[in-house]
């Protein structure tokens, strides 16, 4: 007996009983009717199958094999037309199991259940290619698996240095709690970070590749990118002017070698915990963007979204704009707003605010100077009009602004050009203004403190912004939102305010508004021990409103208070809001005080206002 004829005696018995248990493993198959026709003449087999299954296509059956086949069990990757619309088999793969015994192909792959062949198109995929092992004859039809990245909740962390056995030592420290990517030179620094999605890369100093001009290039490359990995440079070098170099163009931290793992460990664990931070800032603004925001402005209150449509609809025009509201709500933020939604958006945006300098210093200050025009004139200056030329002219408390200076800024607004201090030259200027005020502009033009012409140049589209009290549902929102940004800023998990707490901030009137709900949630972030704000971390003006409000008393909580604290708290409040119903004033601030100037002067270096 030929060898081949014994290898189809030991295949055949086992093929007929892996056909009778596909058969039986097929669920809801009811019996095959089997019409047989001359193989010449197309033989077809059709499975009526029950109604809630799919109907099995019509299969049509390929000649009979041959009798030197090797096996009845082959499948076809690829198949071309045959004669009278067969299906011929262009190439032939066998199944086999790990002894080596013929095996049935897998039930995903839903063949006939009588013949145990398997159309092209239906082939399943092989789940392990220790199972599937090809016949010498076609070793190149190997199916082969698709490379899969095994998805890890570690940090990734690159290691990029020429010394391989530190590279090797640092892996081998850090694997336990980081995935480590290796490399050396500066060309595989920039690929892990374009393709590796890295927290943060080790970057060794200097190399081969690159010293100290090549780490600040990757730097500053880094900066300019939406990638956000950190960088911690590892160098021997231990010369203040390269740390600060390095420093300044963007690295994390400066780490001097030799590398304790232990130390670099808990640097890494720090930088990857301020990464998250950070990350979990950017979703959460990109939320309150995408819901109830309009540029850095947020509200979702009836009237803040008013106030938003409001700067859509004029952004779009070139008329003059005039914002008024109350100090702290965020005036300069609806001017850039509007900047920002206008054609102009790509031009310069400059802010000046009208109130911080005198007469004589904001002259020049607006419309620029000469060289020589006036004693310490020692060259030519482009004034704020001239540098916001196709742009946006934004001035803040405009209700400052002297006669003289009105009467000036008017001239520029009606002819479109304007002269520099001690020149003769007309400069054509071409700007969109926009202007704030607090102030109540149509008492100051009764009393003849503010010119009537330029009043109805720059109150053409006046827009309203309420005060926060006025919109007490937006306060939770913004607090979310400050909690989340200093948080971020000061390296700390993002804190939870209680229950109480956010109910005794939404009862406190904030004279100042948005500005001192930010310096609150600021001080709190910064000042709370835990993860929970509660009342009693609360400054004391605060818990106060709440209680007067519901006619409870001042409560101490177990602990006790820091009275020195928070009597600072209460004095600094004060003093700023002194300073802002001043003007940033001080000789006025202490007069409203009751306090000389030295002590006022002491009183802001010592609140750093």
């Amino acid at each position: 007996m030929s060898r081949k004829a014994a290898h189809l005696r030991h295949v055949r018995p086992g093929l007929h009983l892996a056909r009778i248990l596909l058969i039986v493993s097929l669920k809801g198959a009811s019996h095959a009717d089997q019409n047989e026709k001359d193989l010449n003449s197309g033989q077809e087999i059709k499975q009526n199958e029950d109604s809630e299954e799919r109907k099995t296509p019509t299969i049509p059956e390929p000649p009979a094999p041959a009798a030197k086949a090797k096996s009845d069990l082959v499948v076809a990757p690829t198949a071309r037309p045959g004669r009278r619309g067969h299906l011929r088999p262009a190439a032939r793969l066998t199944f086999f199991s790990r002894d080596s015994q013929p095996a049935v192909p897998p039930r995903a792959s839903r063949g006939n259940p009588l013949t145990g062949r398997v159309p092209p198109h239906r082939i399943a995929p092989v789940r392990d290619a220790s199972f599937c092992q090809p016949i010498p004859r076609f070793r190149q039809l190997f199916l082969r698996r698709p490379a899969i990245a095994l998805s890890s909740s570690k940090p990734r962390i690159g290691i990029v240095d020429d010394d391989s056995a530190l590279r090797s030592r640092l892996a081998s420290a850090l694997r336990s709690d980081f995935e480590i990517l290796e490399g050396e030179g500066y060309e595989t620094a920039f690929k892990l970070l374009q393709g590796s999605e890295l927290d943060v890369l080790l970057l060794a100093l200097p190399m081969p590749s690159g010293g100290i001009r090549e780490c600040v290039d990757l730097l500053s490359r880094l900066q300019g990118s939406e990638i956000d990995t950190l960088v911690i440079v590892l160098s021997a070098d231990e010369k203040k002017a390269t740390a600060l170099k390095v420093i300044d163009a963007g690295s994390y931290d400066y780490f001097i070698k030799p590398v304790d793992p232990d130390v670099l460990g808990h640097l890494l664990r720090r930088a990857v915990e301020k990464l998250h931070m950070q990350r979990e800032n950017l979703i959460l603004r990109a939320e309150i963007s995408r819901k109830n925001a309009l540029g850095d402005l947020i509200g979702a209150t009836e009237v803040m979204q008013h106030v938003f449509n409001n700067i859509k609809r004029v952004a779009r025009a070139t008329t003059s704009v005039i914002i008024r509201g109350e100090s702290g709500v965020g005036k300069e933020l609806v001017a850039r707003a509007l900047h920002d939604e206008s054609p102009r958006k790509g031009r310069a945006f400059i802010s000046v605010n009208c109130a911080a300098l005198p007469e004589g210093l904001m002259e020049g200050e607006l419309f620029g100077f000469e060289k020589g025009a006036f004693t310490g004139a020692v060259a030519t200056k482009e004034g704020r009009i001239e540098l916001a030329h196709l742009g946006t002219l934004f001035l803040d408390e405009i209700a400052t602004l002297t006669p003289a200076l009105q009467s000036k800024l008017l001239r520029v607004l009606e002819e479109k050009s304007l002269t520099r201090l001690g020149g003769k030259k007309q400069i054509r200027v071409d700007f969109r203004l926009v202007t704030a005020t607090n102030e109540n502009l149509e008492e100051m033009v009764r009393q003849d403190r503010f010119r009537k012409d330029l009043y109805y140049r720059i109150h053409v589209v006046p827009i309203f912004v309420p005060a926060l009290r006025e919109r007490v549902e937006d306060i939770p929102v913004l607090v979310e939102y400050f909690v989340g940004v200093y948080s971020a800023a000061n390296g700390v998990r993002p804190k939870r305010i209680a229950d109480d707490a956010m109910l005794a901030i939404r009862r406190y009137p904030w004279p100042g508004n948005v500005r001192e709900l930010q310096n609150a949630i600021q001080r709190l972030v910064v000042m709370t021990d835990g993860q929970d704000i509660r009342l009693e971390d609360l400054p004391t003006e605060i818990v106060e409103a709440s209680g007067s409000a519901t006619g409870a008393k001042i409560r101490l909580s177990g602990k006790g208070i820091s009275l020195d604290k928070e009597l600072e708290a209460v004095e600094r409040r004060w003093v700023q809001e002194a300073l802002e119903e001043a003007k940033q004033v001080k000789t006025e601030a202490a007069r409203m005080l009751g306090v000389d100037r030295n002590r006022m002067n002491y009183l802001c270096r010592k609140h750093h206002l």
